[in-house]
């Protein structure tokens, strides 16, 4: 991030009185917080976001669903949306 977007992104928190965004983490090394006592934690990943065909079920009550293809549900990563489109 550019020094100029990270300014501005400083000015607009401290105005809102919003928190500093926290620092991306390493990816965990093994399995993590096993006995279900803490909120997940999520690491930063080297992988890029490719485009990919969602399938797309309309329900009756007019709500909509997107679904990945079945070949790709084993490694189906969900991005956070919150940091969309940084």
């Amino acid at each position: 991030m550019s020094d100029s977007t990270s300014s501005l992104s400083h000015f607009l928190r401290t105005l809102l009185g919003k928190p500093e965004l926290p620092q991306p983490q390493a990816a965990p090394a093994g399995v993590t917080n096993v006995g279900g006592t803490a909120m997940p934690a999520f690491g930063a990943v080297d992988v890029e976001p490719t485009p990919v065909d969602l399938t797309t079920v309309v329900h009756p009550d007019g709500r909509m669903s997107q679904y990945p293809p079945v070949d790709r549900w084993d490694d189906w990563v969900e991005w956070d949306g919150k940091l969309w489109p940084q």
